[in-house]
């Protein structure tokens, strides 16, 4: 995989085929490039129903004890649940799939998605109603019927922006807070399947308007008739 500059770089010599390059800021191509793994990656998830772990990442994320008071509580005491202390970046969304998955950090313990209202629902249940579960709310993890003890989560995802996890401090096991972030936009690797790249810079080429092919694809097309060699 490649940082996010190795991609640009690697955008801009396929333009350079055929345009000028400099007429493109790097905001610009960032901003496709993310826009083109989000739409390549969620066609192969409607799909097939899954992608490579290559385009995943994993933070932990700190929990604290808050109240919640749209869930059929005693308006007075409200309901005690655990609340991310930052916000978590958006998810790639899908029609008829959630890509997170919210468990504890050693992974022996997942949270299912739910919602306030089945919560609602799961009281009026024998075998559900101590159901654990997350929601967002305010794009803040909620946890539900959780061990108010838990101090650290870990959530894995396809986030729509990889960049995102740069704001979120890197979290210890302990749940304290270290000086380092989850994501470094010059250091860390951009979260995309190798074998997916050319077909997320066609994506971006095209959207800029540009040929979708370059000389060299045709190249090896010609000397190759199952296509161009994946790297």
């Amino acid at each position: 995989m490649k940082v996010i500059a190795s991609h640009i770089d690697a955008i801009r010599e396929l333009i350079k085929q055929t345009s000028d390059d400099s007429k493109y800021g790097d905001q610009l191509l960032y901003k496709l490039l993310v826009g083109a793994r989000g739409k390549i990656l969620g066609d192969l998830i409607n799909r097939y129903g899954r992608v490579s772990e290559h385009n995943y990442q994993s933070i932990c994320m700190q929990v604290e004890p808050d109240t919640y008071h749209d869930c059929n509580c005693v308006s007075e005491e409200g309901c005690w649940i655990l609340k991310s202390l930052c916000q978590v970046p958006e998810n790639l969304s899908l029609k008829f799939k959630d890509l997170m998955e919210v468990t504890t950090v050693d992974n022996s313990k997942q949270f299912g998605f739910t919602s306030p209202g089945q919560s609602r629902v799961n009281k009026f249940s024998n075998t559900r109603k101590d159901k654990t579960g997350y929601f967002i709310s305010n794009h803040n993890i909620i946890l539900l019927n959780s061990d108010m003890k838990l101090r650290v989560i870990k959530v894995r995802g396809i986030f729509e922006d990889p960049a995102d996890l740069a704001f979120l401090p890197f979290v210890n096991l302990d749940g304290t807070c270290t000086d380092k972030f989850c994501f470094s936009k010059d250091n860390t690797d951009f979260p995309l399947d190798a074998r997916l790249q050319d077909d997320v810079y066609d994506k971006v080429l095209a959207d800029l308007g540009l040929s979708m092919r370059h000389l060299d694809k045709e190249t090896n097309r010609a000397e190759d008739p199952t296509g161009p060699k994946r790297v």
